[in-house]
């Protein structure tokens, strides 16, 4: 029997020293409000693109604003928030093409232009920033 006891207590110190096997960093929940000269912003996608990590390949959190403007941030499993750091902000907020418009150069016919004029679009020029600390996050963010 204390074989058994130190066997399974072995098991459980092993088990609770080892980090994610898969490369997974843990996420922390994030949630938030995204408006528009106050008024919330409808399908606007949010990405947090991390600055401490200039890989474009490096793991981002995203999330697209339900019609009250609330959005919940992913990375890994829908709503599970993201790692603790510092992000520029990406808001791409899509709005209808009118009937007739002619694509700009290089635009995907696929794509609704931005509302917001891809202001906030690119992660380089952004202004906009959030730090996610190590507790549940709400970040807002109220564009001009």
């Amino acid at each position: 029997m204390a074989r058994t006891f130190s066997l399974a207590a072995l098991f459980v110190v092993l088990a609770a020293g080892c980090g994610p096997r898969d490369g997974r960093k843990p996420v922390i929940p994030v949630s938030g409000r995204v408006t528009c000269k106050g008024e919330p912003m409808a399908g606007a996608m949010v990405g947090f693109h991390p600055l401490d990590d200039p890989d474009p390949r490096a793991v981002r959190a995203q999330a697209t604003a339900d019609k009250d403007g609330r959005y919940t941030l992913t990375t890994y499993a829908t709503g599970d928030g993201a790692p603790a750091g510092a992000y520029a902000v990406t808001v791409y907020w899509p709005g209808p093409r009118p009937k007739g418009q002619a694509l700009e150069p290089g635009e995907d016919e696929e794509v609704p232009p931005d509302r917001l004029k891809r202001a906030f679009a690119d992660p380089r020029a952004t202004k906009l920033r959030a730090a996610v600390r190590a507790e549940p996050n709400t970040i807002d963010f109220h564009l001009p």
